[in-house]
């Protein structure tokens, strides 16, 4: 009996062995840098100085007139806010870190090491957060992970992974996203930066590469807006559906959009 049970343990030693060996390691370097303001962003959107959020919606202008609607926008945007920007003056790349450390410790995704690296790394990780404000003075956040992905001549390959939070709010006063020292904020961007972590770390593991091949194609529905997304489902887990939005009638594989479960209906197509 003693026996069996030393070779049990000894064959779960050596499995976890060899499992640590073969996961493909992957240096992340997660930076405190935004996206391009020129090239990634809406035109007009409004950059937070020294922070990572950015601030949107109050828009029309850029269409119109060109470089100078543009300049308009963006002092709309920035307008808009006002004094509440100090609240949300906040950078994301430490939560990323922990979020990345968090999955290693709890061995989330056994396939991959990833290793929050300086320089020399194999991916570049920027997130950021998105204040959308509408005519009715409310905000959407949108949380966004964008990761660049060196590939074989050394070029970086870029993906947008996006959560979108439930819920709009006003940008200041009462119940608003900067209240009581942006709580509201910076709980909703915490989970945002989880749910996008745990998504690109199994994207890097090439759990969603078998999902995009097989095309099963899914609605999605958001209950508070009942707005539609045409996806393919790339995979699930107990809180979260991870989609590839489609665009008439192409995959956007570039894009992944992250759902919480409890605020969509997901139905086949």
């Amino acid at each position: 009996m003693v026996c069996r049970l030393a070779s049990a343990v000894a064959a779960l030693l050596f499995a976890v062995s060899v499992q640590a060996q073969s996961a493909k390691i992957i240096r992340v370097n997660v930076s405190g840098d935004t996206v391009s303001t020129f090239t990634e962003i809406p035109a007009g959107d409004h950059l937070i100085p020294d922070s990572q959020v950015f601030v949107g919606g109050r828009g029309g202008a850029s269409r119109w007139f060109s470089l100078l609607g543009v300049a308009i926008d963006t002092a709309r945007n920035e307008s808009a806010v006002g004094d509440a920007a100090g609240a949300v003056k906040i950078k994301f790349d430490s939560s990323v870190a922990t979020a990345l450390h968090s999955l290693e410790e709890r061995n989330v995704v056994p396939e991959v090491k990833l290793t929050v690296a300086a320089d020399p790394y194999d991916v570049k990780v920027l997130p950021s957060a998105r204040l959308n404000v509408h005519e009715d003075e409310q905000a959407d956040l949108v949380m966004r992970l964008t990761v660049r992905t060196k590939d074989a001549s050394a070029s970086e390959v870029t993906k947008n992974y996006y959560y979108a939070v439930s819920g709009a709010r006003p940008l200041a006063g009462s119940e608003s996203w900067t209240e009581n020292n942006a709580k509201a904020f910076r709980e909703s961007a915490q989970t945002g930066v989880e749910r996008l972590v745990e998504a690109f770390a199994y994207d890097a593991a090439g759990r969603f590469a078998e999902a995009a091949d097989k095309a099963r194609k899914i609605k999605v529905t958001f209950l508070r807006t009942g707005r539609v997304i045409e996806s393919l489902l790339l995979g699930e887990t107990g809180q979260t559906i991870i989609a590839m939005p489609i665009f008439r009638d192409r995959p956007m594989k570039t894009v992944v959009q992250v759902f919480d479960k409890a605020t969509v209906k997901s139905e086949n197509r």
